[in-house]
């Protein structure tokens, strides 16, 4: 595997070592990243549970389908052109652990500042837990600092 492949462009069935199930828990992470760059709520939400708790960093928990509908609708107004480069996928058991690179166009304000037009690209993990068949808990962390001095400062 080349440190330039990305990893989101591949089935989940390629990834040696894993179990059906752990392939299974790997398709959904990735069918919601890409529902995340496409901007696709319904298909963010078709693949977490109704119970959903979404930890990021610098918010407090959102919970629910509710929550992360209204979420993710300010985050797509917030950045445009949202990418992932996945530079690693662990999976095993109900648990799903990814980082690599995200970047985009910061379009709206944020936290007070103005919307610059500027993109920004930087490094993340997210963790995962699995329940049931659909994703029940993500924990996400980014290079806020880094995504601040490139976007809006």
């Amino acid at each position: 595997m080349s440190m330039e492949e990305n990893l989101l462009l591949r089935e989940p069935s390629s990834f040696k070592g894993l179990t059906t199930g752990e392939q299974e828990n790997l398709r959904l992470v990735i069918e919601f990243l890409w529902g995340r760059m496409i901007g696709d709520i319904d298909q963010i939400l078709s693949v977490m549970s109704s119970n959903i708790i979404f930890h990021e960093q610098l918010l407090p928990p959102i919970k629910g389908h509710d929550e992360l509908r209204i979420s993710a609708q300010k985050f797509q107004s917030l950045i445009g052109n949202l990418d992932y480069k996945i530079d690693q996928f662990v999976a095993r058991g109900n648990q799903v652990a990814h980082y690599g690179t995200i970047s985009g166009i910061f379009r709206s304000e944020y936290m007070g500042l103005p919307a610059t037009g500027k993109s920004f690209s930087v490094a993340y993990a997210e963790f995962v837990i699995i329940k049931n068949g659909q994703i029940a808990y993500v924990w996400n962390l980014s290079d806020e600092k880094g995504l601040l001095q490139q976007a809006i400062l």
